[in-house]
């Protein structure tokens, strides 16, 4: 734990020192604060950034989602900002900045995972109810948590509503653990489909292919089929299409484990001000990440646009992943030079 003194006007303390109001100075503390804060502000212009450059038709669930997310991290470290260092700000500025900033930033990060999902599940029942999922938990967990938020960051507020907003933080934190996980889960399971469909794919040549006109009208020889490679095949191109599978799992697999850093966060680490801070870092992070799973996808689409045809014809699962990144590509006019 990093200790941090108490201040004169010290009512309590909630996340991100709620109560409490300005930090004490103390050198580690807003050292390590100020590093987390500067981490998330770079991302989030760099994001800003990136989505100007890459979509051509700013619209879409996937493109708005990423808007809102990335911002939501912006205004959530403003409010973090005014909370900690700047004096004779009224509660319910920062207050306000903190709960919507903080809701946007989590709530469409979720968001996010589901408006891509449909590229590796097919079945819309299983789209349906992780969308209900999605709209439920703000509804369920967020609200109750922006309530005591402002009651525990009220001019005297009572012990009372402290210990509300912190089992209300701490639950729709486990929640939302929970529910991206699920997420990253689902798409980890239906790309390890797709990556057994495309194994099947490229395990060897049918006996077709591997027979020759020669062999087929009974000739024999130094040249006869036993002695003879096979004819190269538009199915020996390489397995790009599981390479960038493999990629996607990898990826999913590590957003994972940065769920599970900021679930620990909230519950190992003692100082609320920094636990604050290090999230904001985290979730940009895990949007940034979200451009890298965007590349990996457009390999899928450049491969279907170029000719590439091997999973169409195997008639896998695969070919729908292709032709749906294809037409978001074109539908978003996603520039893939960028």
């Amino acid at each position: 734990m990093i200790p941090i003194a108490p201040t004169a006007n010290t009512m309590g303390r909630s996340e991100y020192g709620a109560g409490s109001r300005l930090l004490t100075f103390n050198a580690l503390v807003f050292t390590v604060i100020s590093a987390f804060g500067a981490v998330a502000w770079y991302n989030v212009l760099e994001l800003s950034l990136r989505m100007y450059l890459t979509f051509g038709r700013r619209r879409g669930l996937y493109f708005w989602a990423l808007v809102v997310a990335t911002w939501g991290i912006a205004v959530y470290e403003l409010g973090l900002v005014l909370l900690f260092f700047v004096p004779n700000v009224s509660w319910g500025i920062y207050t306000t900045f903190t709960v919507f900033g903080y809701a946007a930033m989590v709530t469409f990060q979720s968001v996010v995972l589901y408006s891509r999902l449909h590229l590796v599940v097919h079945d819309p029942r299983v789209l349906r109810l992780i969308l209900a999922l999605i709209l439920a938990t703000p509804v369920l967990f967020l609200i109750p948590r922006a309530v005591t938020e402002y009651g525990a960051n009220s001019p005297g507020t009572s012990g009372a509503w402290l210990r509300r907003f912190s089992i209300a933080d701490d639950l729709q934190t486990a929640v939302f653990f929970l529910q991206e996980c699920l997420l990253s889960g689902v798409y980890v399971w239906a790309a390890l489909n797709l990556l057994r469909s495309v194994s099947r794919g490229h395990t060897a040549p049918s006996p077709m292919q591997l027979a020759s006109p020669k062999s087929s009208n009974g000739m024999s020889g130094s040249g006869s089929a036993s002695n003879r490679k096979p004819p190269k095949s538009k199915y020996d191109d390489g397995p790009s299409e599981r390479k960038v599978l493999l990629n996607l799992v990898s990826i999913n697999v590590i957003m994972v484990i940065m769920n599970l850093a900021v679930f620990a966060v909230q519950y190992t680490q003692g100082d609320d001000e920094i636990q604050a801070a290090l999230k904001a870092m985290l979730y940009s992070i895990k949007l940034k990440m979200e451009f890298v799973v965007l590349n990996q996808l457009m390999v899928l689409a450049n491969a279907n646009g170029t000719g590439n045809g091997r999973m169409r014809e195997k008639g896998s699962g695969s070919a729908a992943l292709l032709a749906q990144a294809s037409t978001d590509a074109r539908s978003s006019e996603i520039r893939t030079g960028c």
